[in-house]
């Protein structure tokens, strides 16, 4: 089972991001969950960890016992 990776956003930031780029409130989380990749997707989340967004990263407790 893969890691689950996602950026979490307050709703100031998704504002911002969906300033800066001219996409719609889907792609912004699509993007920050990891659910698309690409150059706007690789975009949106290195400019939301530039404003303070956090990177989350959930270990499955199987890997963990390995």
């Amino acid at each position: 089972m893969a890691k689950k990776i996602e950026i979490k956003v307050s709703q100031e930031i998704r504002v911002e991001l969906m300033k800066e780029f001219p996409v719609c409130e889907k792609t912004i989380w699509n993007a920050l969950k990891y659910e698309t990749n690409g150059y706007t997707a690789e975009s949106i989340r290195r400019r939301a960890l530039e404003l303070g967004a956090t990177l989350m990263q959930e270990v499955n407790e199987e890997e963990g016992e390995k």
